[in-house]
């Protein structure tokens, strides 16, 4: 018994140990061919290892110097009740802190971005302040950096301003300095309470969708082209009577669809997410879109997603194998999620006029914007078109390698 048993134990090790050696020359086999394929090491390895310090230390390096670049200019702020306080108003723009917008409705004009601070002087701000109970309030849109740089720079105005007054004042008196008491700041998040959760958004989704403008289509764009390729099919359809721009828009459309019901399954998981958890956030913003943004959204993102799928759908054209084709798309998932990390950072860009038919920076912008409720309809327009005339010109591509037998013949 023990014999038998001592067997089997020993037949078991010994197959144990030959699937063991299996699996390793297998593993050395395979190592070995992807480390002479000089595409796996540049799009697996090389590039990630490049773009990742890129990315987790250009752009906030970038950040700070924007924010920098802030502070040198004086702040557009819109005053409300100036008359009450024309002496700290005039400190401001005399020190080149701030710099006074008229704005007839100062709240929309702080939600569009047209000034980046709401400074409100009560009437009774002189009165108060020689008995030391004067306050202001201070407006400000947390989800924009531009807005916190002029809240620190009204702070710190509003600080020296009351201190230079009440110490001339005490000394006047013949009374110590230390007994000063500064202004008091009441400061209120214009973007709170209903535009909370439209900022929470405006955080998370620019970036979910541009993961998955790439990934949802990726695998179609692969299948339709380089699988087709490798599985003999390519040249059975390049024969039938269909011309090769009618080919490649079938194409497009396949990997477009599948991109687009992957970004609109993202949009709608994401949203009905933060929907049901808010209730359970101490505090946390109720999340939600009015049918008018997801219709802003839907146009936007049309545009977008068909630049992305068309330069998909290319350079799969232009690969020999499946393998192939998915080491080209590294490049392109990397392009689109860098912008998408960029406009967090930069939300401004939304303001300046070369964003405007930027690829894919516009289109992220664009949404960044809509789900904030600033979005500007030039902008808008401006980004869809660029998309749409891009996403032609590289169909054009497409049918011309096509036309040419380029996918057929790629050795």
């Amino acid at each position: 018994m023990n014999a038998s048993f001592a067997l089997t134990a020993a037949s078991s090790k010994r197959r144990t140990l030959a699937a063991l050696r299996g699996t390793w020359v297998v593993f050395c086999k395979e190592a070995l061919e992807a480390r002479r394929d000089r595409r796996t090491l540049v799009a697996s390895i090389l590039l990630p290892i490049l773009l990742m310090p890129a990315m987790t230390l250009g752009l906030p390096a970038l950040a700070r110097r924007q924010e920098a670049r802030l502070r040198t200019f004086p702040a557009r702020v819109a005053v409300v009740g100036a008359e009450y306080g024309e002496a700290l108003v005039e400190a401001g723009a005399r020190a080149g802190v701030l710099s006074v917008v008229e704005a007839a409705d100062p709240d929309a004009a702080l939600r569009r971005g047209d000034v980046d601070l709401v400074l409100v002087i009560p009437r009774t701000f002189q009165r108060d302040l020689g008995r030391g109970e004067a306050s202001v309030a201070l407006v400000y849109n947390g989800g924009d950096v531009a807005s916190l740089v002029a809240r620190e720079k009204a702070r710190a105005l509003v600080g020296e301003h009351a201190l230079r007054l009440s110490r001339a004042r005490l000394l006047a008196q013949g009374l110590d300095p230390g007994m000063l008491r500064t202004v008091r700041i009441r400061e209120r998040d214009a973007a709170a309470g209903p535009q909370a959760g439209g900022a929470l958004l405006a955080r998370i989704l620019p970036f979910l969708i541009a993961v998955w403008a790439v990934l949802g289509g990726m695998h179609v764009a692969v299948d339709v082209t380089a699988g087709e390729r490798e599985r003999g099919t390519l040249e059975v359809i390049l024969s039938a009577p269909v011309s090769r721009a009618a080919l490649v828009a079938g194409k497009f459309l396949t990997v477009a669809v599948a991109a687009l019901a992957a970004v609109a399954g993202v949009l709608v998981a994401t949203v009905g997410a933060l929907r049901w958890a808010a209730p359970m956030l101490a505090g946390g913003p109720a999340a939600g879109l009015n049918p008018g943004q997801f219709f802003l959204l839907a146009v936007t993102l049309v545009p977008l997603i068909a630049l992305v799928s068309a330069v998909a759908l290319c350079i799969s054209l232009l690969a020999r194998s499946v393998r192939e084709a998915q080491h080209y798309l590294m490049p392109l998932y990397l392009a689109v999620a860098l912008p998408a990390m960029a406009v967090e950072f930069f939300p401004d860009w939304s303001r300046a006029l070369w964003a405007a038919p930027a690829p894919v920076v516009s289109g992220l912008l664009a949404v960044r914007t809509i789900l904030l409720g600033t979005a500007s309809a030039g902008f808008l327009a401006a980004s869809a078109a660029s998309h749409l005339v891009l996403a032609a010109l590289v169909l054009g591509g497409a049918v011309v390698i096509l036309s040419r037998g380029e996918a057929l013949h790629r050795a």
